[in-house]
């Protein structure tokens, strides 16, 4: 079974003042940590290991992550005194990931069949893999031209009425991906991205279903919601 590496290293700024003091992954949904929520999806779908790419507050990840027993292996991978940023964080825990292997938005919770997409990007037989939706500006603003089957561009803040569709934050790799960046440390996942379309690369995995996030207070409530009109709220 392959890895998944999630990414949970960010300052979650926008969620300020709850993140103050306490990592997005800690942020309470429906009465438990958001973290806890998208270890037991990855288990329910099958998943067994899981490494948390860490940065702010990563002690607090650790401390939690001790006190609970997921049915998972967790494995922890920290940026270190500077920031990584998201492809450095995950070019740092290759060592940990293995040859191929998953990555997961730390603030995503995402309900779609994992072994598909995975199965997906092993038959592209491409370096990389995106999971894609087709937003329309609606969710958040869309950041993916996808045309005749291929992804042709990526901007990862979206910048174009003629984007319809958004990465759903799940994404596969080979580790050769990410050395196409070296020697570079610090950078972020949309590096990788973009060099891989360059390359022709990059493959995509369309997904019909909607992506629930907890990166800005509307999502939070958004996703609050959807968890407990789903009846996973804890009782």
């Amino acid at each position: 079974m392959f890895s998944v590496a999630i990414l949970s290293g960010g300052f979650a700024t926008r969620l300020y003042p709850l993140t103050l003091k306490c990592p997005k992954s800690l942020v309470e949904v429906a009465g438990k940590p958001f973290l806890a929520w998208q270890l037991e999806l990855l288990r329910n779908q099958g998943i067994t290991r899981v490494v948390l790419c860490l940065g702010h507050h990563s002690e607090l990840v650790k401390e939690y992550i001790s006190t609970q027993d997921f049915g998972l292996e967790v494995i922890f991978s920290e940026d270190g005194e500077s920031p990584l940023g998201t492809g450095g964080a995950i070019q740092k825990a290759i060592p940990v990931l293995g040859e191929q292997f998953m990555v997961l938005n730390g603030d995503s919770f995402l309900e779609i069949e994992y072994s598909k997409v995975y199965k997906a990007f092993i038959e592209s037989g491409k370096k990389g893999l995106m999971t894609i939706y087709k937003n329309q500006n609606s969710l958040e603003k869309s950041n993916v031209e996808f045309k005749n089957g291929k992804i042709q561009k990526y901007r990862k803040e979206g910048n174009a009425d003629s984007l319809e569709y958004i990465d759903f934050g799940l994404s596969v790799f080979s580790a050769s991906a990410f050395a196409l960046l070296y020697p570079r440390i610090q950078y972020d996942l949309s590096s990788v991205y973009e060099k891989l379309i360059t390359v022709e690369e990059l493959a995509s995995y369309v997904t019909p279903g909607r992506f629930f996030e907890i990166g800005s207070h509307e999502g939070l409530k958004e996703t609050k919601d959807h968890i407990e009109r789903m009846g996973r709220s804890v009782h």
